[in-house]
């Protein structure tokens, strides 16, 4: 008969699998997986002497006058060299999910008005609102203003001054369309009537971390909230529309996938990331990523994940 997995089973798989170091199952967990015989001492020592080694390589167990790493200035934040190794990583991370009648790249001599909308358009760049994940950064020390050019702000730099980037139809005080609001379904009526306008449409959605965080399980794998009724309206206004993707796991987004014509998956992508979007919509970076996990039709065909022996 099958049961749950115990925390012995599972400290000692995950050491045999690897993986060197972990939170407070460990440190509870592993004596008793050694008596039972379900951990060797060989793999412990292998694992608690490369954990240490790191340790001593970083000077932990070291005087702070004599750790080099302390002696790093926060004026690096965000240098040009960081900047540009931030795009590089971002530029390379895109996945490019979608892109029927080759809409994608843009043409930026055919387009004179671009409608960039969306919860996302904006969002995880403004300090201290919506940061993508909880190991994310802000400004460096001192500074007055985000360190990460925003998604629109991004796409406007890499056009001509006598293009237009749409600052309407996007969520202003309310930024997550998470909810039933009556302000979320004008804000969304809104963004049809800017994207009607404009010559193509970029739909900035995903999720944040209040929906995918580390010690969070998420209850959906769909887009929260009022997203995909948003994409919806907007496609309705102009068949001319890119989404793009934010987020840190698997979306399920069967009708957006058989609907829109072209969707980027660009992750919660780092500083440099409005650029890199701007730089692949707009053909200036070939986007060659690859997913590192399976997208489901929907929550119906993720696997079990309870835990038996």
């Amino acid at each position: 008969m099958q049961g749950k997995m115990s925390y012995e089973d599972a400290v000692a798989q995950s050491l045999n699998a690897g993986c060197d170091f972990s939170d407070r199952e460990f440190e509870t967990h592993i004596p008793a997986a050694v008596r039972k015989g379900l951990l060797t001492e060989e793999r412990l020592n292998d694992a608690v002497y490369r954990v240490m080694r790191d340790r001593f390589r970083l000077g932990e167990f070291d005087p702070p006058e004599m750790v080099p790493y302390g002696k790093i200035s926060p004026s690096v934040i965000c240098s040009p060299v960081h900047r540009a190794l931030a795009l590089k990583a971002a530029r390379e991370s895109m996945v490019l999910l979608s892109n029927k009648g080759d809409l994608l790249p843009l043409d930026k001599s055919k387009l004179k008005r671009i409608a960039v909308i969306g919860p996302h358009a904006d969002a995880f760049y403004v300090r201290r609102i919506q940061r993508p994940g909880g190991q994310s950064g802000q400004s460096a020390p001192g500074n007055q203003e985000p360190c990460c050019p925003r998604n629109r702000s991004a796409l406007r730099q890499g056009l001509p001054a006598s293009h237009a980037v749409s600052e309407e139809g996007r969520p202003k005080r309310l930024r997550s369309l998470d909810g039933g609001t009556n302000d979320e379904a004008r804000m969304i009526k809104e963004a049809a009537a800017t994207a009607g306008q404009a010559d193509v449409v970029i739909v900035c959605v995903g999720t944040n971390s209040a929906v995918e965080r580390e010690g969070n399980d998420r209850t959906s794998l769909g887009l929260p909230g009022r997203q995909e009724e948003l994409i919806k309206a907007v496609l309705a206004a102009n068949s001319r529309t890119v989404v793009v993707l934010l987020n840190a796991g698997p979306l399920t987004i069967p009708w957006v996938k058989d609907n829109v014509p072209a969707i980027l998956e660009a992750w919660w992508n780092g500083v440099e990331g409005g650029h890199a979007i701007a730089d692949v919509l707009f053909g200036d970076y070939s986007p060659a990523g690859r997913l590192p996990h399976t997208v489901y039709a929907s929550e119906g065909q993720v696997p079990s994940q309870t835990n038996t022996t």
